[in-house]
């Protein structure tokens, strides 16, 4: 007789779940408060759309934190098996200048959601839209709505915090705290950050990007781009520092970072470039020599002073390091993800809750970070 396997929450961590459950040996049911699937998922894919990224699974976990408590899983299942298994049910995908893994062009995240789907139903999983959790009954079954069912194996997949709007709003840790399981408060993860920018910038340089730059931080160096915004900074290069940022941020009522404007180039080199006399003035070197894009050049000019501005060795000391202060994290209910949920210490190495027996956490909801 096959168990009987309750997937509670249907973002992209309960829908990949059931479509590697063997139906075989299992009666899988998805279960989703929304009247649709992957809403978080459709949300995110608005920005980069990104699906993994090509480095070594190796370089890849230790962008986890903690990596050992998922290192198990990503080398059973790394992101080359994730790609093959993504063109196998129609999304073939492609790697990007950066590294990053996207759909080839075309595709939709939409488009990606329906493969998916549709390839759990092809496998005979039970998927029940507009059926909300709410809770167990005494007997330790799910109450679904107003009923109570029984399940072999409960898995949750019920996501982090943030974005509200799509369902994903962290209400579920009141039931697990009830419960005696332990849950961290959530905070903002992948997120913005809030500075206090000089008089003119918002003005001048808001809704800029600054390309190919990258950011260091307690020696974690992160590379991407970013976008000024009148809060702060947005993007790929600040998000990947976020998890040490947040947790200096507990401490101290701000931190600095400090960005290389032209990572490409060393020191020496731009230095070379910007004392030679070919430019007329500093500002030719920088657009003509260094190739520095106009926006980066109008935020030194912003950030420093004039006699600063008109020293080329102090000039091209900013452009390979320039300091800048982080205050806050942007509120979480804009944050692509949220710290917090089950703690580590709640869950095996399986995953399995320590205080519920047959009972498993997958995806945001628990206290990791990625």
């Amino acid at each position: 007789m096959k168990k009987r396997i309750s997937i509670i929450g249907g973002g992209v961590a309960g829908m990949i779940c059931a479509a590697f459950l063997d139906p075989s040996k299992f009666q899988v049911t998805l279960i989703e408060k929304n009247k649709a699937l992957g809403r978080k998922f459709l949300v995110a894919g608005k920005g980069g759309f990104n699906l993994t990224h090509s480095e070594s699974i190796e370089e890849m976990i230790l962008k986890y934190e903690p990596p050992q408590l998922l290192k198990v899983a990503l080398m059973r299942f790394d992101n080359n098996s994730w790609r093959t298994w993504l063109k196998d049910i129609g999304v073939p995908t492609m790697v990007g200048s950066s590294g990053r893994v996207y759909p080839e062009e075309g595709i939709k995240p939409i488009d990606v959601v329906r493969k998916v789907s549709d390839h759990i139903i092809a496998r005979g999983v039970e998927v029940k839209l507009n059926h909300k959790w709410n809770g167990w009954d005494d007997s330790g079954n799910l109450i679904i709505e107003d009923a109570a069912i029984e399940s072999d194996i409960i898995i949750f997949s019920l996501g982090g915090a943030s974005w509200s709007v799509t369902g994903s709003d962290g209400k579920w840790s009141r039931m697990f705290l009830e419960q005696g399981v332990r849950c961290v408060p959530h905070s903002p993860a992948n997120c913005g950050f809030q500075i206090e920018w000089p008089a003119g910038i918002k003005e001048r340089l808001g809704g800029k990007p600054l390309k190919n730059i990258s950011i260091c931080y307690k020696g974690r160096i992160a590379t991407g781009e970013v976008v000024i915004t009148d809060r702060g900074l947005e993007g790929n290069a600040i998000y990947m520092q976020s998890y040490a940022l947040q947790k200096n941020l507990c401490k101290k009522k701000k931190v600095v970072i400090e960005i290389d404007l032209k990572p490409m180039m060393s020191i020496e080199d731009v230095m070379e470039i910007l004392t030679i006399e070919k430019y007329k003035n500093l500002t030719a070197a920088l657009r003509d020599g260094i190739k520095l894009e106009k926006e980066k050049i109008k935020l030194l000019k912003g950030l420093t002073s004039k006699d600063t501005f008109s020293d080329r060795y102090k000039v091209g000391r900013l452009i390979k390091s320039l300091p800048l202060e982080i205050l806050s994290a942007y509120p979480i209910e804009g944050a692509i993800s949220t710290l917090g949920g089950i703690s580590k210490d709640e869950i095996s190495t399986q995953y399995e809750v320590n205080k519920l027996k047959d009972t498993y956490c997958i995806g945001e909801m628990v206290d990791w970070w990625a």
